[in-house]
C-alpha cells in the first residue's frame, strides 16, 4: 500500500524533527520543555472530536492532504524563520501550538485509511501493515533526528520533514481509494455528539472503548516514564532505562508483523482475554524485576498483550463503523485513550514520587488483573464484534 510507505515516511521524518524540538528545548530551559509538551497535547485533545467531525463532513483524503499541506508549510515556514532568526523560544511554541491543533484534526483521518482501500479479512492485515511501518519510524526517528541534527542543524532537519510532507502529499493526490468515505447528508457531517450514544448503546463497540481506555491508562504510563523512574530507583543507569523501554517496541512490531502476514483469529474476545493476561504478567513481572534484562523481557510481554488486544480490538472496531462516520468513531477512539493517559499520569507519577515506581508498576498490573476479570465476565469467548449488527444501528 504506497500510502502506509508514504505515511511511514512521513511518520520517519516528523519522529526526527520531534527530537529536534525537544533537543533545542532542553538547550533552553526544562520549563520550555514541558510547556512544549502541553501546548502539543492539550490542542489535539480538545479538537479531536471535532476533527472527526469535519472529517466526515468533508472527507477523509481531502483532510488528509490538507492536514500534509499545512505541516508542509509549517516545516518551510520553520526552515526560513530558524535559518534568518535562528532557533527562539518563540518559534518552538508556535511550532508546538500549530502542530497540536492540526494533529486534532489529522489523527481521526489518518486512523481509518485502511478502511477505505481494503475490507474483510484483509483489514486487519493493512491496519497492522501500516501499524509496523509507523512503529519501526517511531523507532528510527530519534537516531535519525540525532543524526540529521548534528549534521544539518535544526533548519536542516525541518527541510527533510518538509520533504517527508510533499512525498506523502504527492501520493495522496494521486491515489484513489476503492471505498471512498461517505460524507454524512444527515447532519451535515458536524454533529459531534451522534456517535456517542450509539457507540455505547452498542453490546460489542462499547468493551472496545472500555478496553482501550483501560489498556492506555495502564500501559502508556508504564512504558513512557517507568522505564526511567525505575532504572533511577534501582541504580541501573540510562542505558537500562532505554533496553526496558524498548521491550514493549519490540514485542509489539513483533506481534504487528504476524498479524500483517496472517491476520486475526476469528475468536477475537478470547484473543483479547489472553492480551490482557499477557499485559498483566508483564506489568507485574517489570515491578518485581531485579536486574534490566528481566524487566526488558517483561517489557516484551506487555508489547505483545498490546498488540494482540490491539490488532483484534481496533479492526473490528473500524470494520463496525458507518462509512459516514468514520471520521468522529475514530475520533472517539483516539480520545479516550488520550484522556485516560492524561488522567492516569498524574496517579502514577503521585505513586511513584510517594512509594516508588514499583509500587505504580504494580498499581498497572491490577488494572489489568481487573481489565481482566471484567473481560471474562462481560460475555462468551465466542463473541465478537458483528459489522453488520453495529451499522444498523
Amino acid at each position: 500500500m504506497w500510502w502506509a510507505i508514504a505515511a511511514g515516511t512521513s511518520t520517519l521524518g516528523t519522529s526526527a524533527f520531534d527530537f529536534a524540538m525537544t533537543w533545542y528545548a532542553t538547550g533552553i530551559s526544562a520549563g520550555l520543555t514541558g510547556l512544549i509538551g502541553v501546548l502539543i497535547t492539550l490542542p489535539t485533545a480538545a479538537l479531536l472530536l471535532v476533527g472527526g467531525a469535519v472529517a466526515d463532513r468533508f472527507g477523509i483524503r481531502r483532510l488528509l492532504i490538507a492536514g500534509d499541506t499545512v505541516m508542509l508549510l509549517l516545516s518551510v515556514f520553520v526552515v526560513l524563520a530558524a535559518a534568518v532568526a535562528g532557533v527562539h523560544p518563540w518559534l518552538l511554541i508556535v511550532v508546538a501550538i500549530a502542530s497540536g491543533v492540526e494533529g486534532a484534526f489529522y489523527l481521526p483521518a489518518s486512523g481509518v485509511v485502511p478502511r477505505l482501500f481494503v475490507t474483510g479479512d484483509d483489514l486487519p492485515r493493512a491496519t497492522a501493515f501500516s501499524s509496523t511501518l509507523a512503529a519501526l519510524a517511531r523507532i528510527a526517528g530519534p537516531a535519525c533526528g540525532a543524526l540529521l541534527v548534528t549534521v544539518l542543524a535544526f533548519a536542516g532537519t525541518a527541510a527533510v520533514d518538509a520533504v517527508t510532507f510533499a512525498l506523502i502529499v504527492l501520493v495522496l493526490w494521486r491515489i484513489r481509494p476503492p471505498y471512498e468515505h461517505v460524507t454524512s447528508a444527515a447532519d451535515g457531517g458536524l454533529s459531534i455528539l451522534r456517535p456517542l450514544g450509539t457507540v455505547w448503546r452498542s453490546a460489542s463497540l462499547r468493551p472496545v472503548l472500555v478496553a482501550t481506555g483501560a489498556i492506555a491508562a495502564a500501559v502508556l504510563p508504564a512504558v513512557i516514564y517507568g522505564p526511567s523512574l525505575l532504572a533511577r530507583r534501582s541504580g541501573w543507569g540510562p542505558g537500562a532505562s532505554g533496553l526496558v523501554e524498548a521491550g514493549w517496541l519490540v514485542g509489539g512490531i513483533a506481534v504487528t508483523a504476524v498479524i500483517a502476514r496472517r491476520g486475526t483469529v476469528r475468536r477475537i474476545r478470547l484473543a483479547v482475554g489472553i492480551g490482557l493476561l499477557i499485559i498483566a504478567a508483564g506489568l507485574l513481572g517489570t515491578a518485581v524485576s531485579p536486574s534490566p534484562g528481566s524487566a526488558f523481557g517483561c517489557m516484551i510481554g506487555v508489547g505483545v498483550g498490546v498488540s494482540v488486544c490491539t490488532g483484534h480490538l481496533w479492526p473490528a472496531y473500524l470494520a463496525a463503523t458507518p462509512m459516514d462516520q468514520l471520521g468522529r468513531y475514530q475520533s472517539l477512539l483516539v480520545f479516550v485513550q488520550m484522556a485516560t493517559l492524561l488522567v492516569a499520569t498524574v496517579f502514577f507519577t503521585s505513586i511513584a514520587g510517594g512509594f516508588g515506581a514499583r509500587s505504580s508498576l504494580g498499581c498497572c498490573a491490577a488494572v489489568m488483573w481487573a481489565t481482566l476479570a471484567w473481560w471474562c465476565a462481560a460475555g462468551s469467548p465466542s463473541q465478537q464484534v458483528d459489522p453488520d449488527q453495529d451499522q444498523q444501528h
